[in-house]
């Protein structure tokens, strides 16, 4: 038996299967992280065709203006995250610390993991929640909430087609500009030479400190490769099967939910 916590979603048996009506299932797919929904994508050809339509990728990515951060917004505690924090998510709460050398990265992640993910990318959490005067954008009436938003922010994927690609180089973006802005990267000269007790201790943080750069390079990096062999093999697949998928759900959203129906 399948339970849906929420009086939104209804289901509708038939036979010996189980219907999500047209208008619940995409409420349904907008609660799963983009991790979800790539996961969804792999458990059959129904579900990737279901899945892989532009309509579902990217909506919810945005970007504040400048001069609005310290004006009209900020990142109050509390705000929600969406989707769950990601490994950018933490690469750029490991960059606010400084440089920390209480441990391996695996362990300052485990360590982040502990504290609840906190996330720094004010973009990262709902627009509504990052506003200073967030009880008077409540009060506002839709069309007003609306003109708010494109006041103070804007849509960070403008494409109509091959979003989900879009939404990977965003990803892929925000690691890349954590690799650029490391503080201490840029020192790679000769290390401190001499016998003395302080040329001793010069030369052993500084040696700590690379080794400690280049985990941090490594890991960064292994993600970025990853995110570009996922970039290259949607540039294989092309955008007619995105479009098609797009226009068949359009036509007849039934049947294609008919297609991913969960079975007893």
């Amino acid at each position: 038996m399948i339970i849906l916590n929420s009086y939104l979603y209804t289901l509708i048996k038939f036979t010996n299967k189980m219907y999500i009506p047209s208008d619940v299932m995409p409420r349904i797919v907008s609660f799963l992280d983009p991790k979800d929904r790539a996961k969804m994508a792999m458990v059959n050809k129904a579900w990737n065709q279901f899945i892989y339509r532009d309509c579902l990728w990217g909506k919810d990515r945005w970007t504040y203006k400048p001069g609005i951060v310290g004006t009209v917004m900020h990142l109050p505690v509390g705000s929600r995250h969406i989707g769950s924090p990601y490994k950018a998510c933490f690469f750029y709460w490991l960059q606010a610390k400084g440089l920390v050398l209480t441990g391996s990265i695996s362990s300052q992640y485990r360590d982040w993991k502990r504290q609840g993910s906190p996330c720094l990318y004010i973009q990262h959490h709902r627009f509504e929640d990052t506003l200073i005067a967030a009880s008077r954008y409540k009060e506002l009436s839709s069309v007003n909430k609306l003109y708010i938003f494109h006041r103070f922010a804007t849509y960070e994927i403008q494409e109509d087609t091959n979003r989900y690609r879009s939404f990977l180089q965003t990803l892929w973006q925000e690691f890349q500009y954590i690799q650029m802005h490391q503080p201490s990267l840029a020192f790679r000269g000769p290390l401190p030479s001499g016998t003395d007790l302080v040329s001793l201790f010069r030369s052993d943080s500084q040696r700590m400190i690379r080794a400690y750069q280049d985990e941090l390079r490594t890991y960064i990096q292994h993600y970025m490769d990853r995110l570009q062999e996922c970039i290259r093999a949607l540039e294989r697949r092309g955008t007619a099967a995105w479009i098609l998928n797009d226009a068949a759900y359009a036509k007849d959203p039934m049947t294609a939910l008919d297609s991913i129906a969960f079975t007893f």
